[in-house]
């Protein structure tokens, strides 16, 4: 690849484009209103031709022409040794034939005005060799300089000319349309540099005009401006290919680095970076009005490009990295990206000084669709969208949406969609700042979408935002003021809005689809305002007017937080994510299913009594499932409400675990309104400083649980010792066949009703669960042990196909009723894992109690904080004669288990990755053993386990004499 050489500064510096023009005529449709050739005008730029010349005859020999001075000059002298450039390519003009130009080392600067002539003897240099290929070859970009000395272009290729320009520089171009070169024909351009021009209008370095084609290999456009395209402009049905080049350092209104109006861009293996827009698309705008625009883009970097506005009242800027807009009609804009990355891009609007309100919108990339039935479609497949940001700063409102990506569709049957896969769209992030001052009315500082801002704005239109085994991680909202706004910072990684205006019959449909990948440690954080608002540290979705849908599958939300400080008293609702929809909107729904949602928080600073929500998850909406998922380890901080979950309205939980969750009230759940619903699942191990360990159930909320367990949640203050807390409130009476621990301090669910079993503070029931672990599956669980009362103890006789969607498998995807106690007669478990069938002591998972389970004790022997994997089987924490004995009580127990077990289930028990039993706490020690084969399930006392009993078991088994002796020598 050509090593290209460092900027040296200008030389002759083109004039700059124009000021700022008001916001709203180019900038609010991505350049909408790019230049339009007249209507008395060619369609080409403008382009004319001269007349073609005659046919060239039959077998014409190509031309071989030799450039001997570096002068700008049509003397008409031809002969060896007086050839200008002007005049070899006049002669290859008329050769009929085609030609080569050798163009030696020298600066060879164009002096004959005559702009907009055609003819080539004045002005630019037009190449009009129909039919025929023309090559110029330089010496090197650095050696060989093509300038221009007057007010005009450098090169004009006329229609159905081929030209390459090779190893030369072409610099300091003036013109509306194509301040270096202006394309007509098919131009292809290797090893060398475009630099320093200027198109007044369009195509500051090169303008491709409609039909045309251009190549641009192994070479530099660099440092060029226009009002549109700074570096190149293609126009409708234009073709531009781009390979292994640089775009750096371009200027204009809308496209900084490149703008496709209607045509086909090709680029690859290149770097577009460091140009600059003061509307939209700093490095690409392509832009669909009347034609379709398509952008492909492969493995390129897109990096450092920006969008600044300022100076003015309302400031708007899109796009830092890339623009893609469809306007109106059957609009059709795509871009295409494969591979490569798009870092360090901005969008920047406003100022402390003139700018009263400003917007910055997509600080990596912008996506509209805006009326009739346009289609604005970005994919990136493999792409890093990394390290951008929009930002936005004003006097009184400031609004900046999607630091890595915006995407919006607005107005008629408009649709706009982004889909990444197999990437990151990371470390981006939307930012805010007001200076209200005194006597601002109703200012405002709001910050969206860190990573994507996705929104349906009104009619029937549909916003799409897809992710597939993408890392969406350390995305960030900040939204900051001083003195007196209103401040609001939501979806530190996404935010999906539907509708922005009342209507009785909302159309507007609003998506985030996400499978696999993680959303991790992103964050939002607002400050310092009259109305402080910090939402959905992962995800933020409104659906107050239209219908908002998040679908999560196998996905990971974790680390993420909400934050906020302020002297009022702030809101601050989902460390995870926040749901809000009304009830206008029918079709919104949030759908979490096999995803992991942990270790997420809320922070804040605030005067009175703020009342945070959601650690894991705030709703308020209809249309809420939680299902095959965990929810664990996320905080509220203090009085904090619903650690994992806080829900209005209606939610459904099922095959799901909600464990080691934080609040002061709801540790795991805190149902304050509406239905909600518990099946099936595990709810353990969370904590309040209040009330409601496991569950809370406001007045006003209407909870269920079914087949579900809530225990060994706990009540913690400081220098207290902790005590069961597992629910608080009413509950529906209708509730069926739960376990729960304790149930001091709420009703509806009675002990030895509707198959309920219930304890209290003092007398607690033990479940029998191991700690939250990787037991199979895509998520964590909490396996019950073989001793477990959980197994075969839900409801008698129910049928999977029976609930909607059918209920066929457990959290972990385990086929759902088994005959866990071995008696012949298959029964669900109580909780979010149904339990294999176990054989008790078979402790290699071979099927038979054997020696090799009695190596697995004697390699454990004496072991504390041993698990039931070591080998102990009266959970009492140590592998001693106790389990020796139990051991041999059922020494050649065998059963065919339905399926093999996994080898790395097997090594994993016999290493001790299996799940402790909790010690007994009474004398009697209640062993409760689901036996396969002759053995009975019986409870064995203090007596029967006193080392005569145990010397008795021993010398009457036979058959396994040396390991016997082995593990009698080490009593």
């Amino acid at each position: 690849m050509l090593a290209y050489a460092p900027y040296d500064g200008p030389i002759n510096d083109p004039p700059p484009p124009p000021a700022n023009t008001p916001i709203g005529s180019f900038g609010a449709n991505c350049a909408a209103s790019f230049f339009e050739p007249p209507p008395d005008s060619p369609t080409s730029f403008g382009v004319g031709a001269p007349a073609a010349a005659p046919p060239a005859p039959a077998g014409a020999p190509p031309l071989e022409i030799f450039v001997t001075v570096t002068v700008d000059e049509d003397d008409g002298d031809r002969s060896a040794g007086d050839i200008s450039l002007r005049e070899a390519i006049l002669m290859a003009n008329a050769g009929n034939a085609d030609a080569t130009i050798h163009l030696p080392a020298g600066t060879y600067t164009l002096v004959r005005p005559g702009r907009g002539e055609d003819t080539g003897g004045i002005g630019d240099l037009d190449i009009a060799n129909p039919g025929h290929t023309t090559r110029i070859l330089g010496a090197g970009l650095e050696t060989t300089l093509v300038r221009n000395g007057v007010d005009d272009r450098l090169f004009h290729i006329h229609a159905g000319s081929t030209v390459e320009l090779r190893g030369m520089s072409i610099e300091q171009g003036i013109e509306p349309t194509g301040g270096g070169i202006l394309n007509a024909g098919d131009l292809t351009i290797v090893e060398s540099r475009v630099r320093f021009n200027f198109g007044q209008t369009t195509g500051g370095g090169i303008a491709n005009a409609a039909g045309a084609t251009l190549a641009v290999n192994q070479s530099t456009i660099a440092n060029n401006s226009s009002q549109y395209g700074g570096g190149i402009a293609n126009q409708i049905t234009g073709f531009v290919s781009i390979t292994g080049s640089m775009i750096e350092s371009n200027f204009a209104f809308s496209g900084g680095g490149m703008l496709n109006h209607g045509g086909t861009v090709q680029v690859s293996a290149s770097t577009i970076r460091l140009n600059n827009a003061s509307e939209s698309g700093g490095g690409l705008v392509n832009l669909s009005i009347t034609a379709p625009a398509t952008a492909t883009l492969t493995s390129n970097s897109i990096t450092g490009n920006q969008v600044t506005t300022s100076g003015i009242s309302s400031a708007l800027a899109q796009g830092g990295g890339i623009c893609n807009a469809a306007v109106g009609g059957t609009a059709r804009a795509t871009v295409a990206m494969v591979g490569g990355s798009l870092t360090n891009n901005r969008a920047t609007a406003g100022d402390l000084e003139q700018a009263i309100d400003s917007a910055a919108q997509g600080g990596g990339i912008f996506n509209r669709a805006a009326g009739g039935n346009a289609t604005a479609l970005v994919t990136a497949d493999g792409v890093n969208v990394t390290t951008n940001v929009a930002a936005a700063t004003a006097t009184l409102s400031a609004e900046a949406s999607g630091g890595g990506v915006y995407n919006r569709a607005e107005s008629g049957q408009a649709t706009a969609t982004f889909t990444t896969n197999n990437g990151s769209v990371s470390g981006n992030s939307a930012t805010t700042l007001v200076f209200g001052g005194e006597g601002a009315i109703d200012p405002k500082s709001i910050a969206r979408g860190g990573a994507i801002f996705n929104r349906a704005r009104m009619d029937n239109t549909v916003a799409t935002a897809m992710a597939g085994a993408t890392n969406i991680n350390s995305n960030s909202v900040v939204a900051n003021a001083v003195d007196s706004a209103d401040v609001a910072a939501e979806g530190g990684a996404i935010y999906n809005e539907a509708g922005i205006s009342p209507a009785s019959a909302p159309t507007a449909i609003a998506t985030v689809s996400l499978s696999g990948g993680g959303l991790r440690f992103n964050t939002t954080d607002a400050n310092d305002g009259v109305e402080t608002k910090s939402r959905g540290g992962a995800i933020a979705t409104i659906g107050d007017y239209g219908h908002s849908v998040v679908d999560l599958s196998g996905t990971v939300v974790e680390g993420n937080r909400a934050t906020a400080e302020s002297s009022s008293v702030p809101s601050v609702e989902g460390g995870g994510i926040y749901n809000r929809v009304s009830p206008l909107s029918g079709l919104s729904r949030l759908a979490i299913d096999r995803t992991t949602i942990r270790d997420n928080r809320l922070d804040l600073v605030g005067a009175g009594n703020p009342l945070p929500r959601g650690g894991g998850l705030f709703t308020d909406g209809a249309n809420v499932s939680v299902r095959d998922s965990t929810l664990s380890g996320n905080k509220t901080g203090p009085r904090g409400e619903g650690g994992a979950i806080f829900a209005r309205k209606s939610l459904n939980v099922v095959n799901s675990t909600v464990s080691g969750n934080e609040a002061h009230s709801g540790g795991g759940i805190y149902g304050q309104s509406g239905a909600t619903l518990l099946a099936n699942s595990t709810v353990a191990m969370n904590s309040v400083t209040l009330n409601g360990g496991g569950v809370y159930a406001a007045a006003t909320a209407a909870v269920t649980l079914r087949n579900t367990i809530v225990a060994k949640n706990l009540l913690t203050f400081e220098d207290v010792s902790p005590s069961p807390n597992d629910l608080a409130g009413a509950y529906v009476a209708t509730s069926v066949y739960n376990w729960i621990g304790s149930g001091t301090g709420s009703t509806g669910i009675v002990d030895g009703v509707e198959g309920n079993r219930v304890g209290s503070v003092g007398t607690p029931l033990e479940p029998f669960l191991g700690p939250l672990a990787s037991n199979g599956g895509t998520t964590q669980t909490h396996l019950p042990f073989p001793i477990s009362p959980l197994i075969d103890a839900g409801e008698p006789g129910f049928n999977p196909n029976n609930v909607s969607p059918a209920l066929l498998w457990d959290q972990r995807l385990e086929t759902r009723v088994m005959d866990g106690n071995r008696d012949s007669i298959g029964r669900i478990d109580i909780g979010a894992v149904e339990a294999r069938s176990t054989l008790f002591a078979d402790l290699d998972g071979d099927g038979r109690v054997g020696l090799r389970d009695l190596m697995v004790i004697q390699r454990h022997w004496n072991a504390a904080g041993a698990t039931y994997a070591d080998g102990d089987l009266n959970g009492d924490s140590v592998v001693d004669r106790f389990d020796a004995a139990l051991l041999i009580e059922n020494y050649a127990s065998v059963f065919a288990p339905a399926s093999p077990a996994a080898p790395q289930a097997v090594v994993a028990r016999a290493h001790g990755d299996a799940l402790p039993i909790e010690s007994p706490t009474t004398r009697t020690r209640a062993i409760r053993r689901r036996e396969m084969g002759a053995h009975v399930v019986r409870a064995a006392t203090a007596a029967d386990l006193s080392p005569v009993a145990v010397d008795r078991v021993w010398e009457s088994h036979g058959g396994a004499s040396q390991t016997l002796r082995a593990l009698r020598r080490r009593r």
